[in-house]
This record gives structure tokens, C-alpha cells and sequence, in this order.
């Protein structure tokens, strides 16, 4: 484990605080409980050489604080194959809703293959609800929770969840929604996002209302073994609980085709500013380190100067009240650097120019 500090740029030397013998320690996930102030990592462990079926996931713990003590892995009661990748979040009855998925032949064998979620009180006993059916191809969902969703949602939940899953057949992400705190979903139905059977991680920013998601902008095919198109990574805004996202900006403005930008993370701080990370490759070397990089909703909406993205998908086109905002916003910058009399009769032209595309709307 790495550790960045409050306004610092450089990471702290990695500290080994998980490891077992002739066994993988993979997918960790990281989670701050503020009621008990613990820090909780969960992992994947599978038996070196024997295949995805062996895997389990362990849990430990340390109280959060300048120095972190962990305590031994404790393995939980899942089902062989069992994997865990993204962000754990709490519930509104039970404590902790865990994202899973299941391998349990192997990750060759896909019709055995499934997504759940895992629901505790202490962590101790888990209950489990199924997102996805054996044979789908939907696997590894990532959950958040948003302020809204789309009409005809029943149930307890003060709001509701909404997963977002990695496809196996490298068509398209999908969506379900719960309404009931995670006991209960929706079918799963296919969004415009594409996937190449590559992890993807979503996020809801309780400050804008935004919910985000980043993604490998494209579909399979192979093109080299068993590797996939693991480029552009990009991420994408939606307005509307996924419905549509009418930005979307790849994260690199170049990369070699070749090579892989993947399995990324994403985050937001105090201030707003989204923290993402991803698997990242050199010119000449693949997976070379994790890039770690902090960027806003508002680069977001903005482009490179060769377009927002090189990827399949390219926007839903920008809904009526974005163009508005994004105008209202361009209007403001000009005020405060145009003060001449020239500059304020281009301002006021231009004020004339939106009242008539307000009135032609209307």
C-alpha cells in the first residue's frame, strides 16, 4: 500500500501489508468506515497455477492514523470462484453492500459465470442477492448510489442504486437498477457505453448531481492472443442516472494501439476534483505502473484539439441545457476581460444572439 498525503505530490514508499504463499493477493478494495474510524481492505485470493475457480476474497483491518497496523487476513464464507473489484459502499439498512462476481470454473467457463451483491451488518455474516444470471456474460458491476432514477421505481430505498457491469461477449455495458436498497433489480438492459471485456468504474458526485463512469471506449476484437483493444481509456458524463452521456473525453490524448490502459478507479475529493487512476504502458512495455491523475467535471466538457475521444462512442450529442450553461459560462469570461466599448457591444450582440435561440426554443 501507497499513501498520498494531504497536498503532497509524491506517493510514499509501498508498504507489503497482504501476503500469502503460493496464492495471488488481486482486486483489492479500500474502504473508510467514519462511524468505527477502521480502514477495511477485502482482496481475491486464488491458488497459484489452479485457475480463477480457486479464488476467495479475505478481509483485514487497521484503525486509520499516520501509521496503519493491519490485522491477518480473515477469509469470508463465499462460494469457490468468488472476486470482488469495485468500490464497497454503505447501505441504508445494512451496513456494507458488497459488488461480486463468480468464476467458479474458471474464467474460461462463461455460462457459470454470475454478478451479486453481498449485504452485511459486521462483516462477519453476508447475505447475497444475484444482479445478473449464469450465462449473461455480466460480470464485475460497479454500484453507486444516485439522487434520482428512472420513473416506476418501488420500494424502502431513500434512493436508488444503479450497477453497472463488464461484458464477456465485448458488446456494450450494462445497466440495473434497485429501488429497495439492493434486495431486488431490475434486468439488466444494454447502455450505448461500449466494453471489451474490460473492468469499467462508475461514480456519483453528490455536489453536481453527475454520475460518471470510466471505460475503455470500445468493443473486441482480439487483435493480438488473447489480448483485447485495451485503448482509449475514457470517461463519460450523464445528467440523466445513465440515460444518456453527453460527454466524453479520453483520458490519453495519445497511446499506441498496441498496447493497455486499463482496470481503472475512480474517486472524488472534498473540493470536487476527481481522482482516477489505471493500468498504464509505455511506448515500448506494457503495464509498465498505475497513472494517477486529477482532473474536473469541467475538463470533462471540454476537448482535446483532435476531438474528445479517438473511441467508438463519441456522445450522446449536448442536451439543450448543457449548451446553455456551457454558453452562460463563455458570456461570464468575457465580461471579465472585455471592458472597452467595442468589447461591450460584442457582449451585448451576443446577449441578443441566446434571447433569440431562448425564443426559438420556446
Amino acid at each position: 500500500m501507497s499513501r498520498l498525503p494531504r497536498g503532497a505530490r509524491q506517493w510514499s514508499a509501498a508498504v507489503i501489508i497482504a501476503e500469502e504463499s503460493a496464492s495471488s493477493c488481486q482486486n483489492p478494495v479500500l474502504f473508510y468506515d467514519p462511524a468505527t474510524e477502521l480502514l477495511t481492505l477485502l482482496h481475491t485470493a486464488q491458488q497459484a497455477g489452479k485457475g480463477q475457480g480457486t479464488s476467495s476474497v479475505r478481509m483485514l483491518t487497521a484503525a486509520y492514523g499516520p501509521e496503519l497496523h493491519w490485522s491477518r487476513p480473515l477469509p469470508l464464507a463465499f462460494g469457490p470462484g468468488a472476486f470482488i473489484r469495485n468500490h464497497l459502499l454503505r447501505g441504508e439498512t445494512e451496513r456494507w453492500l458488497l459488488p461480486m462476481y463468480y468464476t467458479p470454473n474458471g474464467t474460461r467457463d462463461k455460462a457459470e459465470q454470475y454478478a451479486s451483491v453481498a449485504r452485511t451488518n459486521d462483516g462477519s455474516q453476508w447475505s447475497e442477492v444475484q444482479l445478473s444470471k449464469p450465462g449473461s456474460g455480466l460480470v464485475q458491476p460497479s454500484i453507486v448510489r444516485i439522487s434520482s432514477g428512472p420513473a416506476g421505481g418501488t420500494g424502502a430505498g431513500k434512493t436508488p442504486l444503479v450497477a453497472f457491469f463488464r461484458d464477456r461477449d465485448r458488446r456494450a455495458v450494462s445497466r440495473a437498477f434497485s429501488y429497495d436498497d439492493g434486495r431486488s433489480w431490475t434486468e439488466p438492459e444494454a447502455t450505448q457505453l461500449p466494453n471489451n471485456n474490460k473492468a469499467i468504474q462508475a461514480h456519483f458526485s453528490n455536489s453536481t448531481g453527475s454520475l460518471l463512469i470510466v471505460f475503455n471506449n470500445a468493443k473486441g476484437p482480439k487483435i493480438r492472443g488473447e489480448d483485447l483493444k485495451n485503448w482509449p481509456i475514457s470517461i463519460a458524463i450523464s445528467k440523466d442516472a445513465g440515460v444518456t452521456w453527453p460527454y466524453v473525453r479520453d483520458l490519453e490524448p495519445d497511446f499506441d494501439p498496441m498496447l493497455e490502459y486499463s482496470y481503472p478507479s475512480i474517486q472524488q475529493g472534498e473540493n470536487g476534483e476527481l481522482h482516477i487512476s489505471y493500468t498504464w504502458s509505455s511506448k515500448d512495455k506494457r503495464r509498465v505502473c498505475i497513472r494517477y491523475i486529477r482532473i474536473t467535471e469541467d475538463w470533462i466538457e471540454r476537448s482535446w484539439p483532435k476531438g474528445s475521444t479517438q473511441g467508438e462512442f463519441k456522445g450522446d450529442g449536448v442536451r439543450w441545457g448543457n449548451v446553455k450553461q456551457r454558453f452562460n459560462r463563455i458570456i461570464d469570461q468575457a465580461m471579465k476581460i472585455m471592458n472597452d466599448t467595442k468589447g461591450q457591444a460584442m457582449i451585448d450582440n451576443a446577449f441578443v444572439y441566446h434571447g433569440k435561440i431562448s425564443s426559438a426554443r420556446g
